[in-house]
């Protein structure tokens, strides 16, 4: 699979509301989330952390609306 197909396929899922279907499916086990604040959740590594965090967030947060758009593939990176 080329990074662009890849980089296709994890937008749409993100798009379509799955971004745990996505992340389930392209994570890497050793997948590291850093934030620019301070405190317990600065730096997290791991599958189970990184989906403590997301469920943390949801639980804690009224999200109103989702726009995903991309991807923009840059060599082997996309955002």
């Amino acid at each position: 699979m080329s990074i662009a197909d890849l980089a296709k396929d994890f937008t749409a899922l993100c798009a379509q509301g799955a971004g745990d279907a996505a992340g389930e499916k392209y994570w890497a086990d050793d997948v590291v989330s850093i934030e620019a604040m301070d405190g317990p959740m600065h730096e997290l590594r791991g599958k189970a952390a990184v989906k403590g965090k997301s469920a943390w967030w949801f639980d804690n947060h009224t999200v109103h609306a989702v726009e995903v758009k991309g991807p923009y593939v840059n060599g082997d990176q996309f955002a």
